[in-house]
């Protein structure tokens, strides 16, 4: 299975069926932002030891395998093991689709997503963290990101496990 399809098998898992025979739920830019907004306080009290990590691709596995994790457990109690640097990749993904679904409704999309009717909250939550982090989300253009100031924080080791505080 390839990373942009494991929403797919998340969705289907969820449901107890296949996905063609059930209908979609559209998504507006302001439904996809409230659904993805509860993930934020996962990042809060990590804030300053992820910015002050420098960001690095060589997380990318160790991020794509936390929200692996959330796919086949619907729980992300096991991300407290991650280290900062795939904390720093995740808020990367994150923020820059948070920035595109923004633009979106800067322009007024109607419907920006689609996933199958019957889930529930949490877990249109987690197909739309799945979908857009492991989907699109893994192409970060930097160039659209905020800079982070240095000096801001001491710098952390991106190898560092980063616990909530």
């Amino acid at each position: 299975m390839e990373l942009d399809e494991i929403w797919l098998w998340y969705c289907e898992h969820r449901l107890g069926k296949e996905l063609e025979n059930i209908p979609p739920e559209t998504f507006s830019p302001d439904d996809v932002l409230e659904r993805l907004w509860v993930f934020l306080p996962m990042f809060t009290g990590r804030h300053d030891a992820i910015e002050a990590t420098k960001y690095s691709k060589r997380f990318d596995g160790e991020a794509d395998g936390a929200l692996s994790y959330l796919a086949t457990e619907n729980e992300t109690d096991g991300w407290d093991k991650m280290s900062a640097g795939a904390w720093r990749v995740l808020q990367e993904r994150l923020t820059y689709c948070l920035i595109v679904i923004c633009a979106n409704k800067y322009e007024k999309v109607d419907v920006i997503d689609r996933l199958p009717a019957g889930l529930d909250r949490k877990e249109q939550s987690n197909a739309l963290l799945l979908k857009y982090l492991l989907g699109h989300g893994r192409t970060v253009d930097r160039k659209v990101l905020p800079v982070s100031k240095p000096g801001t924080a001491p710098a952390f080791p991106p190898d560092m496990k980063l616990r909530k505080q």
